[in-house]
């Protein structure tokens, strides 16, 4: 859901056809912030400001 997401993003900020290059080069950017996002961020001891 994230690369359809992302390739939308895409089309309407830069007005960019489509094609496999593009579907290959947001499919590489995008896996690394999924897997950061689900590994690090969802983590249920994951704390962004630590509790006193």
């Amino acid at each position: 859901m994230g690369v359809i997401e992302d390739l939308i993003a895409v089309k309407v900020s830069t007005g960019a056809s489509l094609t496999i290059d593009v579907l290959l080069i947001v499919t590489v950017v995008a896996i690394p912030f999924a897997a950061f996002s689900e590994l690090v961020v969802d983590r249920a001891d994951f704390q962004f400001v630590p509790e006193d």
